[in-house]
């Protein structure tokens, strides 16, 4: 009975792990990759204090295109990690609480951004950010040439030679053809032999540049020297590149291989007696919390499973404006000229939409100050930015809701979350200007372009959303449901483009075309063609202000440790615990709408009341979909595993006792047969 009991517990403690990690918002990196994971604290003082180059992936575990550059980044770091002597890599995820206000110092507005530092870089250096074609060989081209400028500033302490990445002279390698005398530490001294355009010469030299015993030339045959050169050493000048290696004593060996890859060169450079193989070595991993800081202080854990597809989620909305605002509006170091106007317009049309917009009476009068105060500036420094969005009235505030995703919730880390609450955003905007019967309807159209175009961080999806707009240009004369169907062309025009063609789908939220048929019946003809008229009517229901729900909703407000800097707590009223009857009075008085008399088509739910027995661990609870009130805590489980083991092999030990004994027994009566 008690081994049976273990086993429920120890399934339990399973499935207590796999939710809890599936919850926690980690990195598209980690130690396997090959990189060093920055966060802010060490960035800036491994910089300054390297002897070394580096290549830093400035990126957003959100952004799409980071997601799908990332396997990229990995198999570059990977294939250059014999280059370490000369040049490391290194990642640092921005959205990350902790490496915010590094990414804004390092001026980084775009997902991903790539950077080059070289060796004992100051605070001051901004790096040298790579503009080409993100693919592995344009890269590592651009990683040779960077490292071929800096190679002479590098402070070499390793026994065997600084590489040399330039053209040697005829002289230089003539040299070599003479026997060296027996103290000298290099065995060979290979020559390879290409034409101007070539990388393969100086991606040899980099790939052995961690290997003992061998030095390396490049020849270059369309210069007169190496044409001259390569006819009196015997080389075929039309079939390049071609390697020699000349042995201490003076004699020289062909280099054969199959094919002429850098590959190809590198091993048969290293199979050399004495040489060995290259040192693929990088920094480890800083110790970091991959996780954000407010997801385990007065935070819900939601399982998406839960989650009613069929709704629409406050929770979502109000991340979506928290995050906008304090992360990416934020990362811009002074808000001036296009920037300040396309927040300006952005803001304007939240304000516009008045009572209409799903928001609390809170979140309603914080905007309307933030509008009021952005008509008066020209000019907006972080600071300043910063100091006005955290502060709090008594009824005006910053959404208490950060990274609070519910509709969003995805199935995998690093999916979904904020781009799903920002096109949750933009289609309540849309639908909130026609239950306004605005006269003009441009206004969400041109604010979603203005905050896209100047705020998004990830570029490629801003390149990708100006081409759909310029494909599908907004058209105020088609109807009143204008702008709802414009930004419905748009969303599936993106849903198309990306599913089963992208790494950021996902599996448990397919983009699909929406709404499907099992949502919206009325909306497709019998051919399956849109009903558009249908299809407005039904985002104008799901996505009105009445119908969307409160469940999950964070009351409890807190700042991140970046976002504390610039509170002015003499404007911040004293919180305290609210008990459960304060919090649902709070809720219905709060939210701008009479939801008290709509019950019981939109019941509050305990977890809107900002119940912690959801989404804390080692408090008698087990997240994710698993939620039993077992009363264990993690160190009842952690000794009941081990209980268990012991209980098994003290079993087995005595199991194997007594059948040793019984054996012994019976040769000793000479009971064979029993045998």
């Amino acid at each position: 009975m008690l081994i049976r009991s273990c086993l429920v517990l120890i399934i339990v403690y399973y499935i207590q792990c796999v939710t809890s990690d599936a919850a926690v918002e980690k990195g598209l990196y980690d130690e396997k990759d090959n990189v060093t994971i920055f966060n802010g604290d060490n960035l800036l003082k491994t910089l300054s204090t390297s002897q070394t180059l580096w290549l830093v992936e400035y990126y957003s575990s959100w952004c799409g295109h980071c997601q799908e550059f990332a396997p990229i980044f990995k198999a570059l770091a990977k294939d250059v990690a014999e280059w370490h002597m000369l040049l490391k890599v290194g990642v640092i995820n921005c959205p990350n609480s902790m490496n915010v206000q590094i990414c804004r110092n390092m001026s980084i507005l775009d997902y991903p951004t790539l950077r080059f530092y070289p060796a004992f870089s100051n605070v001051s250096n901004p790096g040298e950010t790579y503009k080409g074609d993100q693919g592995m060989n344009e890269i590592r081209r651009e990683i040779i040439d960077y490292i071929a400028k800096h190679i002479s500033d590098l402070k070499w302490t390793h026994e065997r030679p600084k590489p040399i990445l330039r053209v040697s002279g005829s002289e230089e390698v003539m040299n070599d053809l003479s026997p060296a005398p027996s103290s000298e530490p290099i065995l060979y001294t290979a020559v390879i032999f290409e034409d101007e355009n070539s990388y393969i010469g100086r991606e040899v030299i980099l790939d052995t540049s961690s290997c003992t015993n061998i030095f390396i030339r490049r020849v270059n045959v369309n210069r007169k020297d190496g044409e001259d050169l390569a006819r009196k050493l015997g080389i075929d000048t039309n079939d390049l590149p071609q390697a020699i290696v000349i042995h201490r004593n003076g004699t020289i060996q062909n280099i054969q291989v199959k094919l002429k890859t850098r590959h190809f060169f590198t091993y048969k450079l290293t199979r050399l007696p004495g040489v060995g193989e290259p040192i693929a070595r990088f920094n480890s991993p800083f110790s970091q919390n991959l996780s954000d800081s407010y997801n385990n202080v007065n935070q819900v854990t939601v399982d998406y499973r839960d989650v009613k597809r069929d709704k629409v989620y406050l929770a979502d909305i109000e991340s979506a404006i928290r995050y906008a605002l304090t992360m990416e509006v934020a990362a811009v170091k002074v808000l001036e000229g296009k920037k300040l106007e396309g927040l300006k317009t952005f803001i304007s049309a939240f304000v516009k939409l008045g009572e209409h917009m799903p928001a609390r009476a809170s979140t309603h009068a914080f905007m309307s100050d933030l509008y009021s105060w952005l008509q008066t500036q020209d000019t907006i420094s972080y600071n300043a930015w910063m100091e006005k969005i955290v502060q709090k009235k008594k009824d005006q505030y910053l959404p208490p809701s950060n990274k609070l995703w519910v509709g969003c919730q995805p199935s995998k880390p690093s999916l979904r979350r904020y781009p799903c609450s920002l096109w949750t955003l933009f289609h309540t905007m849309s639908v909130a200007s026609v239950n306004a019967q605005l006269p003009d309807q441009s206004l969400v159209p041109n604010a979603m372009a203005a905050y896209i175009t100047n705020f998004f961080g990830c570029r490629e999806c801003r390149i990708n959303f100006m081409k759909e707009i310029k494909q599908m240009p907004y058209n105020s004369s088609t109807g009143p449901y204008s702008a709802v169907l414009w930004l419905w062309r748009i969303h599936n025009s993106v849903n198309e483009r990306l599913h089963s063609n992208s790494s950021t789908e996902d599996p448990a939220f397919p983009k699909l075309q929406f709404p499907p048929m099992d949502m919206c019946p009325s909306c497709y003809a019998a051919d399956r063609i849109w009903i558009e008229d249908n299809v407005a009517q039904y985002l104008i229901t799901r996505y009105s202000k009445i119908n969307v729900a409160l469940d999950y909703l964070n009351f409890n407000v807190s700042l991140t440790e970046d976002e504390k800097k610039f509170e002015k707590k003499d404007k911040l009223p004293e919180t305290k615990n609210e008990i459960w009857e304060a919090r649902l009075q709070n809720a219905q008085s709060s939210y701008n709408g009479n939801h008290h008399e709509n019950n019981d088509k939109h019941p509050f739910h305990p977890r809107a009341l900002g119940s912690n027995i959801i989404g804390r661990r080692g408090v008698g609870s087990i997240t994710g979909s698993f939620r039993l009130q077992l009363g264990f805590s993690q160190i009842d489980l952690n000794l009941c595993v081990v209980i268990w083991l012991v209980s098994v092999g003290g079993a087995l030990c005595l199991f194997w006792g007594y059948k040793c004994r019984r054996t012994l027994f019976f040769r000793r009566k000479n009971y064979k047969h029993v045998l």
